[in-house]
């Protein structure tokens, strides 16, 4: 294996390293967050001051609803092309990018339609983590993708 090779490979475990760090950030800051609105009136006033904006705006039930359809959508296909590429043997590392391209905004739906999330006060952050976290893993797949095929032509 060569040098080039080497390096395009450490930049897409470090790419891929850094997604999972911002997304796990990204829940955890959220879960902190719904976690101080029981504890601290301030964090709790500004939770559901922001909380009812949101609910005027862009986490209507109407968009929910088109955020849910879209999520699902992109989840599924994410979830096919995982299946065609495992049937194909492509490479361990990005079936793993699929699975997580597939599960992140299917788990995104599951929080818009689920009770237990709409009760919580941090719900619109717990959605816009989740949106968040989506774009994040497909844009980690896509530089999974072009490293890959920039690692193909220079490892053979």
């Amino acid at each position: 294996m060569n040098r080039k090779c080497k390096i395009l490979k450490l930049a897409r475990n470090i790419i891929i390293a850094i997604t999972l760090l911002v997304q796990g950030t990204l829940i955890g800051v959220v879960t902190l967050i719904s976690s101080l609105t029981n504890k601290k009136a301030g964090v709790m006033h500004h939770v559901y001051y922001r909380r009812d904006q949101y609910e005027q705006g862009i986490y209507s039930p109407a968009n929910l609803d088109y955020q849910f359809v879209l999520f699902l959508a992109i989840g599924i296909l994410f979830a096919v092309l995982l299946a065609v590429s495992v049937n194909r043997n492509k490479g361990r590392v990005l079936c793993f990018e699929l699975a997580m391209a597939s599960l992140v905004p299917i788990a995104a739906a599951l929080v818009i339609k689920s009770s237990f999330f709409e009760a919580l006060l941090a719900y619109p952050y717990f959605v816009m983590a989740l949106e968040i976290s989506t774009a994040v893993q497909m844009a980690s797949l896509a530089a999974v993708l072009f490293l890959d095929k920039k690692a193909g032509s220079a490892c053979r």
